[in-house]
């Protein structure tokens, strides 16, 4: 009978703590989605301009219109175009 109480008890205590981080798994998971989106941006701008996967996710997760929304058209090239 105590185990019976023990387990409910720890179902409950679970699914309140879930409860509690929902936000937070929320966002973890919004956070992975965006991270595999720019994924292809930053390849991109590592492959063509020779930046670091630093400055790339920088560019490409800041201002992935940065391009104008062009497709085909990278970010780094546009900024250098408007910083001449």
């Amino acid at each position: 009978m105590w185990r019976a109480v023990a387990i409910v008890l720890a179902v409950l205590a679970l699914l309140w703590a879930l409860n509690q981080a929902r936000d937070l798994v929320v966002m973890g998971i919004v956070a992975c989605f965006l991270a595999l989106a720019i994924l292809p941006a930053v390849d991109g701008l590592v492959r063509r301009h020779n930046l670091s996967r630093g400055l790339a996710t920088m560019l490409g997760g800041a201002h992935p219109g940065a391009a104008g929304g062009r497709p085909g058209t990278s970010p780094a090239r546009t900024i250098r175009r408007s910083v001449r």
